[in-house]
């Protein structure tokens, strides 16, 4: 696992925030480019068929301050699996994980 050299890295307390309520779910992590066709694209988690780490893919081309929310989103997909999409057991981990980076950066910070 690579290091962040930034003392507030959103990135790594949004998946800090993740692993405190989830550690036992694993996941590949992923800052892509998309293609032509998926540039109004935010990203997207796959769920491999042969049951390995889902892979998560947060698209560059939008501003950081919205992949940091994306990326929440897509660890909310790892947390529920693939068996809910955008249902209350997602809506509550998606809130858990916000809730629990907002602590991560109020213990760093405040």
């Amino acid at each position: 696992m690579m290091e962040s050299p930034f003392k507030n890295d959103p990135f790594a307390m949004i998946y800090q925030a993740f692993k405190r309520l989830y550690p036992d779910k694993p996941c590949e992590i992923w800052w892509d480019i998309p293609q032509e066709a998926d540039k109004q694209a935010f990203g997207m988690t796959e769920f491999p068929d042969d049951g390995s780490c889902p892979q998560v893919f947060i698209y560059s081309n939008h501003p950081v301050h919205q992949q940091v929310e994306i990326l929440a989103h897509e660890l909310a997909h790892v947390a529920v699996w693939p068996d809910h999409e955008h249902d209350d057991a997602w809506d509550f981990a998606f809130s858990a994980i916000q809730q629990e980076y907002g602590q991560i950066v109020t213990e760093l910070f405040w």
